[in-house]
């Protein structure tokens, strides 16, 4: 398996052109479901957003879900390049 590293998204149009030009994936979450034209990416449950905001997962839930329905087809794609089953 190969390690693919990734970031969660950034505003600066500079830094994502440098994750892109050095061949780091994107991290999605429900609050950041844009993949900002990366073709690698992961997803995140966002739990650990929602631990520091105070705020139960739960609330959360329905925005991962759809998250999964936008992205997760595409995202298994990205786990078959690096050796992920």
């Amino acid at each position: 398996m190969n390690p693919l590293p990734m970031a969660t998204s950034t505003g600066s149009s500079k830094n994502l052109s440098a994750l892109q030009q050095n061949g780091w994936g994107l991290l999605l979450t429900p609050d950041n479901r844009n993949p900002r034209g990366f073709s690698l990416y992961g997803i995140d449950n966002g739990a650990w957003s929602a631990h520091t905001k105070g705020i139960p997962w739960e609330t959360m839930r329905a925005k991962w879900q759809r998250l999964i329905e936008e992205h997760g087809a595409a995202c298994l794609q990205t786990h078959k390049l690096i050796g992920i089953r």
